[in-house]
């Protein structure tokens, strides 16, 4: 399967419900179960996200919040592959959430729903963007960049076959790279276990752009201080390599 967005105004491409700016409350698991690979990349200009997840870019605002309840993710596949785009919030998600716009419309409401990825073989994840855009992360978990959300709970687990790789090293400002709930500048109480689990090695990467070019496992990220964050994490694989980046946190 491929989830990609394009060149046009708004054009993402989104596997669940909700999209951009989208402003009501929603309800619902959002299943995906392929025989080959899963590719998410996003697009060339703002807002242009791919995902698979309950929610959208920006959606919900000060007035109506798009509270996210029962919104279990679940993709299972032989490869999965998430690039950010070169186009500002250009991400790519798999959970519930979704990234700020590139207005720089927040995420606003709760959000309750585990994140499941499990693929046979390996697991690749990149960063977008570059110095002139921002926020085209790549995340499994539920949140985003800049999601303003009161509450958010759900586990984060993912399995693999054949290594994991998160790369944050071509990312442009705020454009990280994350296993969990949360991500750059995510404000609210967090409350989620993160179990990444396989065969093959690990390797993470960080960025180099001045600010929240990360690559992470767990909850939380640069600047997300809204809340109180609980929840274990658990990391397995035949070897594990974390790599800092050139770049600051904040």
């Amino acid at each position: 399967g491929r989830g990609a967005s394009g060149t046009g105004a708004q054009a993402y491409g989104q596997i669940g419900g909700g999209g951009s700016l989208h402003n009501s409350a929603m309800s619902g698991t959002t299943t995906v179960t392929a025989s080959g690979d899963v590719i998410l990349t996003g697009g060339d200009s703002s807002n242009r996200s791919a995902r698979i997840g309950l929610g959208g870019v920006g959606i919900g605002d000060t007035a109506v919040n798009a509270d996210l309840t029962d919104a279990a993710t679940s993709v299972t596949a032989t490869n999965v592959t998430m690039t950010g785009g070169i186009g500002a919030s250009a991400f790519t998600q798999i959970g519930a959430g979704g990234g700020a716009s590139g207005g720089d419309n927040p995420f606003v409401g709760t959000i309750a729903g585990a994140t499941t990825v499990a693929a046979t073989g390996s697991i690749t994840m990149g960063s977008g963007g570059n110095s002139g855009v921002f926020g085209s992360f790549s995340q499994i978990g539920i949140g985003g960049r800049g999601a303003d959300a009161a509450t958010m709970n759900g586990d984060t687990t993912v399995t693999f076959g054949n290594g994991l790789t998160l790369d944050a090293s071509s990312g442009g400002l705020n454009s990280y790279v994350q296993i969990g709930a949360g991500g750059d500048d995510a404000d609210g109480v967090i409350t989620s276990n993160t179990a990444v689990t396989g065969t093959g090695d690990i390797v993470l990467t960080a960025g180099a752009a001045t600010s929240g070019s990360y690559a992470q496992i767990g909850s939380g990220g640069t600047d997300a201080d809204g809340g109180d964050i609980t929840g274990n994490v658990l990391v397995g694989g035949d070897s594990l390599t974390l790599n800092g980046g050139a770049g600051t946190g904040g």
